[in-house]
């Protein structure tokens, strides 16, 4: 593998993470939200 397709790989993985971290974390927003609705 050359090290272009190891950062490009790289990247995706970050990407990713960062996109589910994101997901969880609203998911957290919104349902402490309304929790406090409830």
């Amino acid at each position: 593998m050359t090290s272009f397709q190891k950062e490009t790989s790289l990247k995706s993985k970050t990407t990713e993470r960062y996109k589910v971290s994101l997901r969880e974390t609203t998911v957290l927003r919104h349902s402490r939200i309304l929790k406090s609705i409830l």
